[in-house]
């Protein structure tokens, strides 16, 4: 959430994170950061109940020539976590909300991009409201928009494809943002599996979609464990 509130006129989900800290602070709830979750914590913890809000990883699609480009090759998750510096022109893969949200934050850098989405139509999960905010945005950063795409290869500093029955090549790029499908971490269920204690799931752990539905499935969790 933190991430994403960096994005152009998204700080109310820095609020929001500042609302919750608050929150926790009045319920003494205990806070435990940069700790490992293994068997000497569940030791000392002893729970009874998880829940897991780990979060998903962006996955690494299978396209022709995508492993042998000159291009760099990062995730949405390395360009917020700022663990990658992108070039100043920048291909996005991915026209749903990551991938729209992220071309947004770039382009708002000065950087030139443009954005392959395989689906019918851009940001199909979002609220028509935000998507259209965003659309406009998109378009007055003069980012490039293709959907339907059908990638042929990925050339050293570009790809070839195919989108509306044209096939197009787009060409000196210099780094490729993977932001499309994303995959659940839930490896930390295992240590709970083991000992029998039930574990609950929200947000992406249980499957990557809006943030709404992450808090209004722990309000839920939170109400019916006792």
């Amino acid at each position: 959430m933190r991430w994403a509130g960096l994005a152009p006129g998204r700080g109310d989900l820095l609020e929001i994170i500042g609302f919750f800290q608050e929150e926790l602070r009045r319920l003494a709830v205990d806070l435990r950061f940069a700790r490992a979750l293994d068997e000497t914590l569940l030791d000392e913890l002893r729970p009874e109940v998880a829940v897991l809000a780990t979060g998903s990883l962006p996955q690494i699609p299978m396209l022709r020539g995508l492993f042998q480009t000159g291009m760099q090759l990062c995730t949405v998750t390395d360009i917020f976590s700022a663990q990658v510096e992108p070039g100043r022109r920048v291909m996005v893969w991915g026209g749903n909300q990551a991938g729209l949200v992220a071309a947004d934050h770039l382009a708002s850098q000065g950087r030139q991009v443009a954005v392959l989405h395989t689906g019918e139509h851009f940001g199909e999960a979002m609220s028509s409201n935000d998507r259209f905010y965003l659309r406009e945005r998109l378009t007055q950063g003069r980012v490039k928009l293709y959907k339907q795409v059908v990638v042929e290869k990925f050339l050293a500093d570009g790809v070839r494809f195919r989108a509306g029955g044209h096939t197009e090549t787009l060409a000196l790029f210099d780094t490729v943002v993977l932001a499309d499908r994303f995959a659940p971490l839930r490896e930390a269920a295992n240590l709970f599996k083991g000992r029998g204690i039930p574990v609950h799931f929200i947000g992406d752990a249980k499957q990557p979609r809006d943030l709404m539905y992450a808090i209004s499935e722990a309000e839920e969790i939170g109400r019916s464990v006792q």
